[in-house]
């Protein structure tokens, strides 16, 4: 898998702004598209770090906290170890993949609910 590929190279943003058009979010005002984007990057956030502490291998915690010691940003350390451990690659691909289902699923049984 390539470094544009991997899954935190993708755009959290446009992620979530694509999930917001799905839900039929596209025409609404942005005082309401802002409270629905914060609850989802809040639970994207912790679907996201909650992966990669389950799929991280501890040999590629070593080699990056080795080789990025001097690092200061959390996201530079969290790309660098998705990078170099493909396991962890796959299981935020399905995790983002089973959040964005499960978001519609759950965003279309509420909104049949209110109509």
């Amino acid at each position: 898998m390539s470094e544009q590929n991997t899954p935190l190279m993708i755009d959290p943003d446009k992620f979530v702004e694509g999930l917001l058009n799905e839900m039929g979010f596209a025409d609404k005002t942005d005082e309401q598209k802002q409270k629905l984007t914060d609850q989802i990057n809040s639970q994207l956030n912790h679907v996201i770090l909650n992966t990669i502490s389950l799929n991280l291998e501890p040999e590629v915690i070593t080699i990056v906290v080795d080789h990025f010691e001097e690092e200061k940003d959390p996201i530079t350390l969290i790309r660098e170890l998705v990078k170099r451990s493909p396991g962890c690659q796959i299981a935020l691909i399905e995790a983002l993949e089973k959040f964005k289902e499960e978001t519609l699923e759950i965003y279309n049984k509420y909104a049949k609910n209110v109509q």
